[in-house]
This record gives C-alpha cells, structure tokens and sequence, in this order.
C-alpha cells in the first residue's frame, strides 16, 4: 500500500480503506474504543487544525506526556501533519528530568493525561486529554492541508534512556521514519489483512514504528495503554489478533503465565517481533511453543539509527532464529575492530557525528572478518555523542553472516 504523503502525520491513506478498523483503544476493557481509518483521520486533523489555531508555527516542538491511548496518537500525527515536531516523553523520568527534556526540547505546548498533570510543566501550553476545555476544546473539525516536509525536515523527537547520563534528544526527519515504513511494507504479505496489538509505550521506537506500520498498511491495531501480561494475552483471543509487537520481556513474563494459556484460544497469532533488547534462543523456543503458527522476527532498531535496517538475506537464505537478518540496502555500514581487552573501539566522532542535529558523511570501510557493525541509513545520518557503542551490532556465525545483536546487550540480563 503506497504512502500518500512525505508527511510522517499523513502515513496511512484514509482514502483506500475509510471504514476498515484502524485502532480499537481497550484503556476501558470493558468498553473499548473503536476508530475506523476515516475516524482517525478526521482526528488527526482537527488536533492539527487546533493547534494551528493556537497559535503554533513550522518546526516547533510540542510535548506528550501520556499512556498509550488514540488522543495520544491523533496529537502524535496531528502535530506534524501541521509541520510541528511531535516528541514523546519518558513519564517514568524524574519531574528534574522532565523538566529537563521540555527545556532542552524547547517545547512550546505538551498534551498529558491526567495521571501525569502535575509532571506536565506550567509556562507553556497544556492540554490536558481528560480536562474540560482540554483536548476536546482544542480539536478543530474539519479538512486540513498536511505540510509536506522539505529535505530532511525533523518530523519527530525521541529521547534517549539516559543510560549514558542525562537524556539525548535525537533529531528523527519525516524522511528516514517513511524509508523505514516503505521497507517494511515491501516485505510484508498482504499487510492489511493483519491485526496488531501495541502495548509498548509512545516515547519508545517500538511502539512508534509499530503504531506507523500498522496504520500505513490499512491493518487493525490493538491499543493498550501500557502492558499488562494477562490483559495482552486476553487481547488476542479477544480480537483475533494475527501480530504481536513486543520487547522480548513482555514475551517472557507471558510465558510465565501457563495456566491462563492453557484456556486461551492463541491460534490467530501468525507474526512475533521482538526488539529493542535481549533475544535468547530459549525464549523463543518457548514463545514457538504458545504461537506454533507463529513466525518469530529478531528486529534490531535504535533510538539514533531508526528501526528495521535488517530483513532477509538477498540470497534467500534462511534468517536464524535470533539473527537480526541482513543489513538492507541503502545503509551505511561501519566497521569497528575489537580492542586489545576483548571489548569493542568506539568509532570515532568524525565517522559518528558529534550530535542528534549534525548530518555527517559516514565512511565505508570495507574490510574482511570484521567483527561490529554500525549501521546509518543513507536518509538519516544523525547521532548522539556517547551512544555509539551502542548502536553497534554484532555480526552472527550462521551463513551471509547476519548479526546478532548489540554487544551492550550481552551485558544486560538475559530473559
């Protein structure tokens, strides 16, 4: 399915599917919330109509501070469809750190919901998603121009973990997350016949990525505000769902859950990606084990690099099972040799970039028996200083040498 826009806000063509399910919202179980494609689109556009009307100009930021839940995602996309830059943040930060990132992210307006109010700071535009004059007073209905982006125009703004310190805001243009999604399309079968289930948070790449791909291949999508191993596993006996997005945690806490697996119906499930962390090979014979008809997918993504920079071997050879796959053309890769004390030679500014804003040229190395990998879409060079070793993969031992994972992930706790 063709993406109507260059636009990341306009993704999904409301046009070729108006009445399909885009996203059912179960933040009420009971009473969940269903948007058709047409719905959705219309929201989209009367957020971004409201903001405008408030005032709002190309290329400034505004915040949101939320669980998962369809007005988040229409202020998500109705943001940059105004030319405005959409940035998720972290509500499991410090208020310092909060209030850190709307300083240095400059935001000029944040939505928030109303269990993160009081981390929703004052002096700039709030809009609160269960407040009386809030987001409902702010949506403007009717039609909207979205605003192509020029170049590499920033679409959105993502933060880093703080892992390293305090948190990186990286630069993400509409361009290198559409490159993404069109990669992605071209190697799915019949995208829109599938049903996801979203459960990972906004203001991480995967559910970011997820969101966009389901709603750009006309499919359904699950929402759940945040993930809740009984709720996900009711969910898709519940609505059928054919495509599980998750961290390989979430999967493992599932599999913890033997006795309610046992009475669910999960034979719907036809697609498991995992990312984002960790992969063992146990766990996804375990997971093989609840999903049998399921494929099972390694995806390797970041913060700085943007998600899925792998996918199947050109030669067709068969993906192990916790490969990443193979790097996809139209990447820059970067080799970077071991060093004397078993660990990795962090690349170099000059071949990295010295910030979340700089484009910088990254040079080929082309030599054999490399051991690391770091990978840069030709549409988005940007990087963070002190993340590099981080974004490196390392390469796997099966045939066309597909890679494995991030060598700061073997220091981490394995599920």
């Amino acid at each position: 399915m063709p993406v109507p826009s260059r636009n990341l806000g306009s993704c999904f063509d409301s046009k070729a599917t108006p009445d399909v399910t885009a996203i059912i919202d179960v933040r009420d179980w009971d009473n969940p919330v269903e948007l058709s494609c047409r719905a959705f689109d219309a929201e989209c556009n009367a957020v971004a109509r409201g903001l405008v009307k408030q005032g709002l100009k190309r290329g400034d930021r505004v915040g949101i501070l939320s669980l998962n839940r369809f007005e988040a995602l229409a202020s998500f996309f109705g943001a940059m469809r105004a030319g405005l830059v959409a940035v998720p943040i972290s509500f499991k930060l410090s208020r310092d750190t909060v209030e850190y990132i709307v300083r240095d992210a400059g935001l000029k307006a944040v939505f928030h919901d109303d269990a993160r109010s009081d981390l929703a700071p004052r002096g700039l535009l709030r809009i609160g998603f269960d407040e009386r004059g809030g987001y409902q007073a702010l949506k403007d209905p009717g039609s909207f121009e979205t605003i192509e982006p020029i170049g590499r125009e920033v679409g959105m703004m993502l933060y880093t973990s703080g892992s390293t310190g305090k948190p990186k805001g990286v630069l993400l243009s509409h361009d290198s997350q559409l490159w993404g999604v069109r990669r992605s399309l071209t190697l799915i079968d019949n995208p829109s016949q599938h049903r996801y289930v979203v459960a990972a948070p906004m203001f991480h790449m995967n559910a970011t990525f997820s969101v966009m791909l389901a709603l750009a291949s006309g499919a359904s999508m699950i929402l759940m505000p945040s993930f809740d191993a009984e709720i996900y596993a009711r969910a898709i006996e519940r609505f059928r769902v054919t495509w599980l997005t998750s961290v390989p945690t979430m999967l493992a806490l599932i599999a913890r859950e033997s006795d309610l697996l046992d009475a669910l119906d999960l034979s719907s499930v036809e697609r498991v990606t995992m990312g984002s962390a960790p992969l063992t090979q146990t766990l996804v014979d375990k997971i093989q084990a609840i999903f049998p008809n399921a494929v099972i997918t390694n995806n390797y993504g970041s913060t700085e690099a943007g998600p899925c920079p792998f996918g199947p071997h050109p030669g067709r050879i068969p993906r192990p099972s916790i490969s990443l796959g193979y790097p996809l053309s139209g990447l820059h890769s970067l080799h970077a040799q071991p060093d004397a004390n078993g660990g990795l030679q962090q690349p170099s500014p000059e071949d990295c970039g010295r910030g979340a804003g700089r484009l910088v040229p990254v040079r080929r190395r082309h030599a054999a028996r490399r051991k690391r990998l770091l990978l840069f879409r030709r549409t988005q060079r940007r990087h963070v200083r002190g993340r590099r070793r981080e974004c490196l993969a390392r390469r796997g031992r099966a045939a066309g040498r597909p890679h494995a994972g991030r060598p700061s992930d073997n220091r981490r706790r394995r599920a």
